[in-house]
């Protein structure tokens, strides 16, 4: 019964941490767009008939006030039905991808606060502890060669959740809780830890998971990953791309009633001109982000909609993600005052995404920052990296932590970008 209280307290504290997430990113209000999904065509799982109805392996009951899901759930549907996809799996492994920006996170996000609201629905503590308690984290720091899955886990949660380490719970809460099956892990970031890990990360899972799991991660590295090794059993179902007409209908509700002479006409280009370059650019989440976020009501935001300006998708992508850095150095009302100028940061992170393409990759090691610069650009650097991070994250472009992918020529911003 100790356990089970403990699981009750947690997810309330779990509800709270990622209401609030969820509001920063504005999944909450406005009405966030209508994404779907398919089962995905790539050869990264097994049939469907392993997911669903299979034999051999862990099999999972159904979450209580849910039904065993069916081969034909899988097929396509919206975000709304993922709970109950994830619910009655009796795999109990679901995987979600998608290319970057596409929402992973957000959708994650998403279903974790259905699975939390799901589980008020049982009166007592006893019937909630039969629906395991979502807990997201991400993979980066997981060496799988150096230590089991399940102690990573005790780790992570014992260090994010200070209830887990309370006296009167006893030193083994988070152990308790996953032995117990008490719990589901949502993993965010397979494809940011190493390349040469991503298949023994796969691997260990399928040996060590023994309760529900949903792992989130692009869809290029998966395929690469599970040349050696893939999660048996896994549902992998794939994000499809932002419809225009969806798109404009999401930024419509975004502005103030009626719209602004320059926000009509991206509305009804959108509407109207499915195949244009804009519909093109703006068909991921984090694009349609970056136009609400990075223009106002009086800026000239139908400028976009310029061919002679805009000739292709990778122009308008470039131009709304340089419009990022002046948004999240500028001054806002209640927040410390920025480190530097937009200018200087952009002449920083430039500096730091050419040291990464040097390096050949888009996941920034801190830890090689030091042979990179002297020490005070270094700190300087690392300022400026921490403040980005931070105020994207808490909502100044709707949660999509936009980092450096694209190029790294003198001054860029542009590099890389972090998928949600």
């Amino acid at each position: 019964m100790q356990l089970e209280r403990v699981a009750d307290e947690l997810a309330e504290q779990v509800y709270r941490q990622w209401e609030r997430a969820a509001s920063e990113r504005r999944l909450v209000y406005p009405a966030p767009m209508c994404l779907r999904w398919q089962w995905s065509r790539q050869q990264v799982t097994g049939p469907v008939t392993e997911a669903v109805g299979g034999i051999g392996g862990i099999r999972l009951t159904p979450v209580p006030g849910m039904v065993a899901t069916t081969a034909e759930q899988l097929q396509s549907g919206t975000l709304q039905d993922l709970l109950d996809v994830y619910g009655g799996l009796d795999s109990g492994r679901l995987v979600i991808m998608g290319g970057p920006g596409a929402g992973k996170t957000s959708a994650a996000i998403r279903l974790l606060l259905d699975a939390l609201r799901h589980r008020t629905t049982l009166e007592t503590v006893r019937e909630r502890a039969r629906i395991p308690v979502p807990v997201l984290v991400t993979l980066q720091d997981w060496d799988p060669n150096r230590e089991r899955f399940t102690n990573w886990l005790t780790n992570r949660l014992t260090r994010d959740y200070e209830l887990l380490t309370a006296r009167e719970h006893g030193p083994n809460t988070a152990t308790g809780l996953i032995d117990g099956g008490y719990l589901t892990a949502i993993l965010d970031g397979l494809d940011e830890i190493p390349e040469m890990l991503r298949s023994v990360v796969l691997q260990a899972l399928d040996e060590q998971a023994t309760f529900r799991l949903v792992v989130l991660t692009r869809s290029d590295e998966l395929v690469a990953a599970v040349s050696d090794a893939h999660l048996l059993g896994a549902a992998a179902v794939e994000l499809c791309p932002v419809e225009p007409r969806q798109a404009a209908k999401y930024l419509a509700s975004c502005q103030i009633d009626s719209l602004s002479p320059a926000w009509r006409r991206v509305v009804e280009d959108l509407r109207d001109r499915p195949g244009s370059i804009l519909a093109q650019a703006l068909d991921t989440p984090l694009m349609v982000a970056l136009i609400r976020d990075t223009y106002r009501r009086s800026d000239p935001v139908d400028e976009l909609i310029d061919s002679s300006r805009f000739a292709s998708q990778e122009a308008i992508e470039d131009h709304l993600l340089d419009r990022v850095l002046p948004i999240a150095y500028a001054r806002r009302p209640g927040r410390p005052a920025p480190p530097c100028t937009a200018d200087e940061a952009r002449q920083w992170l430039g500096s730091l995404a050419r040291h990464m393409n040097d390096e050949g990759t888009r996941d920034l090691a801190w830890w090689q920052i030091p042979r990179w610069v002297p020490a005070w650009p270094r700190a300087l650097t690392t300022a400026l990296m921490a403040w980005l991070v931070a105020v994207l994250t808490f909502g100044l472009v709707g949660g999509f932590v936009v980092g450096l992918e694209k190029g790294s020529g003198t001054g860029s911003s542009t590099g890389s970008c972090t998928g949600p």
